[in-house]
């Protein structure tokens, strides 16, 4: 699948459709909009709704069912906008499976202060800890560095420990 978005000016974007269709966005007037279309955040949450509801309809006529109705209500908050202090970054992408740390070290940034972050996936070194500790990170939630260890407790301390320089007097 692919779209294309272009900027209208101040704060509408067009957004057209692999399969040509036009969709109109506008921000709200406080950031600029004249409200002349729905926010990207909500096509998002409309997008979903509409899959899951696409979904539950053809499996249910698949089966044969009498399907008469179908509604989805979906409801969101934006992660940053939610009390309280933990934020979670998973670093792997869940299209391709890969997984980096720079996911972490990008978002980071835009983390307002006083959040404890916690950085998940892909935490396979030394090297990727000394990164994300030098970033303020730490949080960390290790799991396959862990699993595929012989000695879990010693591969923490491989990670983990901080090591001193003796020979610097």
């Amino acid at each position: 699948m692919k779209a294309v978005v272009e900027w209208d000016g101040e704060a509408a974007f067009t957004a057209t459709t692999e399969s040509g269709h036009r969709i109109a966005m506008d921000g709200p007037p406080d950031h600029g909009g004249r409200n002349l279309g729905p926010r990207p955040t909500e096509l998002v949450l409309a997008g979903m709704g509409g899959c899951t509801s696409f979904d539950v309809v053809h499996i249910l006529r698949k089966g044969r069912a009498d399907v008469r109705a179908c509604s989805a209500r979906i409801e969101a908050e934006r992660a940053l906008a939610l009390p309280g202090g933990l934020l979670g970054i998973n670093n792997r992408d869940l299209r391709t499976f890969v997984t980096t740390i720079d996911r972490t070290l990008e978002l980071v940034e835009c983390v307002p202060p006083g959040r404890f972050v916690i950085t998940e996936s892909g935490i396979l070194g030394r090297d990727e800890v000394r990164r994300l500790k030098a970033a303020g990170l730490r949080g960390f939630l290790v799991g396959e560095a862990f699993m595929v260890a012989a000695d879990p407790g010693a591969r923490l301390a491989e990670l983990f420990e901080e090591r001193v320089d003796e020979s610097s007097g």
